[in-house]
């Protein structure tokens, strides 16, 4: 049974270590993982993308341009994804545009808002099974 069943992305058994709780490329994937087809991602003035599909082991972004551009978990482009949603995370919560990415993360049951205002990831579940990347 998986822990978190709303998350794609080979992250449905994946548990966050209490050290990487507030990692910003843990929340990253966390908010990837938990993209919907047809949310939106923005990534900067210039980069607006519309999620075409998502399964456990790819995520497709269709451009304003009509360019797709499909992201393996494990591959070499997804790293650098994670680093511009980090980006695209930190902007959010100083109140610019990331698209759906914000709400993608904080309806994660790992996503927990601290009493300073700081958002954090909590295993319900203690223990790690499989670390988030």
């Amino acid at each position: 049974m998986p822990l978190y069943p709303n998350r794609k992305l080979s992250l449905k058994m994946a548990r966050t270590r209490p050290e990487d709780a507030y990692s910003p490329e843990s929340m990253a994937n966390v908010a990837l993982a938990n993209l919907c087809v047809g949310e939106i991602v923005v990534l900067g003035p210039q980069r607006r993308l519309r999620v075409a599909a998502i399964s456990e082991k790819r995520l497709v972004l269709v451009g304003t341009d009509g360019r797709r551009r499909s992201y393996d978990p494990f591959g070499e482009l997804w790293d650098q994804l994670v680093r511009d949603v980090v980006g695209a995370l930190l902007a959010a919560a100083h109140r610019a545009d990331a698209g759906d990415l914000a709400s993608a993360l904080r309806r994660d049951p790992a996503f927990v808002v601290d009493k300073e205002g700081f958002g954090y990831l909590a295993d319900p579940q203690g223990g790690v099974v499989c670390p988030i990347r």
